[in-house]
């Protein structure tokens, strides 16, 4: 019987027309494998521009996304064109917007070592605007034809004199990381340096009606005191040398974010738990005694009904009439700053809290009698998650309580000892002191009793207590946590703790996770 025949038989295998597929060429990129086809000499080249086309595609996609839902829809409004002024193939492009009548000068930076990036306008809004959303739409545009001014300037570059360039540039790392391995000579001249430090400044964008918060590099006087401050940005202050770094400086660098071709974010509330306390907090560059405070909802008896407001808004009610009082949406609660005292609080509460507040210092009306059962209803939810401060006649009197001072210690398997101060409520719920649910709804002997924390001593007695423990000693982890990998210092931890433990200052919890490191150290010591 007759085989058919293969039309395809004896056709030969083609690497390039196999590596076309731009799914396969991408997998084999990242695989570290390249494809040569016919022309072994030209290939490379093809490859190497390619794949730097497809760096800035990923980059620009990144600046894409980085902007906000509302910048999006700004710059989707922006009508104009784009135009070329200067192209740098591995660090972006300098360009003109021509929107309507008005011209303005942008940049796009880009790192590709460190997926990073960097834009400005001079439009005067804040980093990532409209503008800023434009030009990555335009610029996307360009690197999608092929034929484009952008595209030939990417492509355009010799092969050899981009291979020489990385050389180069390897040359100049290998020279960096060789002079900091160095062994530093005890006879070296010792140069006299001003000390420099960190300041983590809160900027108001009116514009916007946003927060930003970055950090300042501050140097040292000779006479005392320190200068006003460089302002910088995160990706600085991640590059920067650590040995100058305060415990303040290491929590914060923990809790900035830093995804591929995004540029790195600092969540402002988490921030703010950290510098509460310190002196490395300032607004609009001068430099603000910071304390945190739960966010309490506040109901008071007043002629013809009630009156509704919250802590942070009877906060800036208070204040004198003509004083420069500023308030700001943190994501997780609201921040209210008293420039004039150089005093700033930050109300600790959940997302949107900025709404209630809002509100509540705009609309101050009273609430009827009538509507008193329709409130307390919708409030009754929130007793049990906040601070709720109800009138004596309806949740009965105040009763000041301490919480109980708590060491919650947790064994690692490399043998460190984490270690953090919590305060245990009445509802033998652990929270951080200064922080969480500051008031409790209760009935006894058939009357009701708001029993309320007293925070300001908890955070005194925390800082009292972290200096006798020594756990300053550790590494900070967090506000009231610290890491111990010293085993001195954690024997004579939970030596002290043993102390005030007979004292009846305080409790020391074991975290679940140390039971079975226990078992193993018994089963080796036995």
């Amino acid at each position: 019987m007759a085989r058919n025949k293969n039309d395809r038989r004896g056709e030969r295998f083609d690497p390039g027309t196999f590596a076309s597929n731009p799914e396969i060429a991408r997998m084999l990129r990242e695989m570290g494998i390249g494809v040569l086809g016919a022309n072994s000499m030209m290939a490379p080249q093809k490859n190497v521009t390619s794949e730097l086309l497809d760096e800035w595609r990923d980059a620009v996609g990144g600046l894409i996304s980085g902007h906000s839902v509302d910048e999006r829809r700004r710059g989707e409004r922006v009508k104009g064109s784009l135009e070329l002024k200067s192209v740098n193939r591995e660090e972006g492009c300098e360009v003109v917007l021509k929107c309507g009548a008005s011209t303005y000068r942008a940049s796009w930076k880009f790192d590709l070592d460190g997926r990073t990036f960097s834009t400005s306008c001079n439009c005067g809004h804040h980093d990532l605007c409209e503008h800023t959303y434009f030009m990555a739409v335009k610029i996307k545009d360009l690197l999608g034809n092929p034929r484009s001014e952008l595209v030939t300037k990417i492509l355009g570059e010799d092969l050899a004199d981009r291979t020489l360039k990385q050389t180069f540039s390897m040359l100049q790392s290998l020279a960096r990381n060789a002079q900091m391995a160095l062994p530093k000579s005890a006879d070296a001249p010792v140069i006299d340096k001003p000390l420099t430090r960190f300041v983590w400044d809160v900027k108001l964008d009116r514009h916007y009606k946003s927060v930003h918060l970055s950090p300042c590099l501050q140097q040292e006087k000779k006479n005392g005191g320190w200068t006003k401050g460089k302002e910088s940005t995160l990706e600085a202050f991640l590059k920067s040398s650590r040995e100058q770094w305060t415990a303040i400086d290491q929590q914060l660098s923990e809790l900035i974010k830093q995804e591929r071709w995004q540029t790195p974010t600092l969540e402002l509330a988490d921030a703010l738990r950290v510098l509460a306390g310190s002196d490395q907090f300032a607004f609009d560059r001068d430099q603000c005694e910071l304390e945190t405070r739960p966010l309490e909802i506040i109901v008071q008896e007043v002629e013809g009904g009630l009156r509704l407001s919250t802590s942070a808004t009877d906060l800036m009610s208070a204040q004198p009439e003509g004083s420069q009082t500023f308030f700001a949406d943190a994501k997780r609660g609201v921040l209210v700053v008293l420039q004039e005292k150089r005093q700033a609080v930050y109300f600790s509460g959940p997302p949107h809290s900025s709404d209630i507040c809002n509100h509540l210092r705009k609309q101050a009306d009273i609430i009827p009698l009538e509507k008193k059962a329709a409130l307390l209803k919708e409030l009754e939810p929130l007793r049990s998650c906040m601070a709720v401060r109800l009138p004596e006649s309806i949740a009965g009197k105040d009763v000041p309580y301490n919480g109980q001072m708590t060491l919650v210690l947790q064994l690692r398997r490399n043998g460190m000892l984490d270690a953090s101060i919590q305060v245990r409520d009445r509802n033998q719920m652990l929270q951080s002191p200064g922080e969480g649910l500051a008031r409790i709804h209760e009935t006894v002997d058939e009357k009701s009793v708001q029993y309320v924390r007293n925070l300001a001593d908890e955070v005194q007695r925390t800082r009292e207590l972290a200096t006798e423990l020594k756990l300053k000693r550790g590494v900070p982890i967090s506000r009231c946590g610290w890491r111990i990998s010293d085993a001195d210092d954690i024997s004579n931890l939970l030596s002290d703790a043993g102390a005030a433990v007979e004292r009846g200052e305080l409790v020391v919890l074991w975290h679940k996770d140390s039971v079975s490191r226990f078992d193993v150290i018994g089963k080796l010591t036995a």
